[in-house]
């Protein structure tokens, strides 16, 4: 079940707001692509299936750029649904060269720009500026993507519960390799290690508890901080902001 809410539309862009009711399931039918979309999950995760062997999860750390006639099929790897953020753009020459997924360690600047865009609305300009500024950030000049079976299912078994403290060699024992395979397939793939992988997804998921309002103590010690102080810089490295300066905003509109 879908749900779907217009955040900002312009000539340019339509931003939506899509949350999936979803529980653990296998792949749905054939989609065809109609639009230039990039999607960026902010909660839970999920699968797009290209073909056979080219399986994506995404997740906070993985955004999926779509062009129009794309094929794939759509999986939920684990339960709980998931929340995304849709650009939805009238020309394909928008996403440029992006396409399938865009890999975490392009994110960090993309990430802040966006937890500013749904806090803070404001003028379509700005929006629109600020869209393009974002994808410019994805667009750098960066490494050709790989892709790894492993590196996805350690994905996915992170993405199930972020805030579990689970060692290395359970999830490498989870996903069937070595510990120090995985470790050092990891950091390929994706530009990160697993602990800053989840940690991440821990930030994302504080970033949506502390606009909706929530204590940032508590937010800061459910996300793994043993101090406030170390969830606000951590915050602020990744976001580029602090928790607070986003409540303000989000408040504020």
């Amino acid at each position: 079940m879908l749900e779907h809410a217009v955040i900002f539309e312009s000539s340019l862009v339509r931003i939506t707001d899509v949350h999936c009711r979803s529980d653990k399931g296998g792949c749905g039918e054939i989609e065809r692509e109609t639009s230039p979309r990039l999607v960026l999950p902010r909660q839970g995760a999920f699968a797009y299936h290209f073909s056979r062997r080219d399986e994506v999860i995404a997740d906070a750390n993985t955004a999926i750029a779509l062009h129009p006639q794309m094929e794939f099929k759509v999986s939920h790897p684990i339960d709980g649904g998931d929340s995304c953020t849709v650009f939805e753009f009238a020309d394909d020459a928008m996403l440029g060269t992006l396409r399938g997924a865009v890999p975490a360690s392009a994110l960090a600047l993309f990430a802040g720009r966006l937890a500013r865009l749904h806090a803070g609305g404001g003028e379509a300009l700005a929006i629109e500026e600020q869209v393009l500024a974002c994808i410019g950030a994805l667009t750098a000049p960066r490494k050709a993507a790989v892709r790894s079976a492993i590196v996805e299912r350690a994905k996915a078994v992170i993405a199930r519960d972020p805030f579990d403290d689970r060692s290395l060699a359970a999830i490498a024992q989870e996903v069937g390799a070595s510990p120090y395979h995985l470790t050092r397939t990891f950091r390929r793939v994706t530009g990160l290690s697993l602990h800053a992988y989840r940690t991440q997804l821990r930030l994302q998921r504080g970033l949506e508890r502390a606009s909706s309002g929530e204590s940032l103590t508590r937010v800061a010690v459910d996300c793994g901080f043993a101090h406030h102080s170390h969830f606000t810089a951590a915050f602020r490295k990744h976001f580029g902001a602090v928790p607070s300066q986003l409540r303000k905003i989000s408040t504020a509109s």
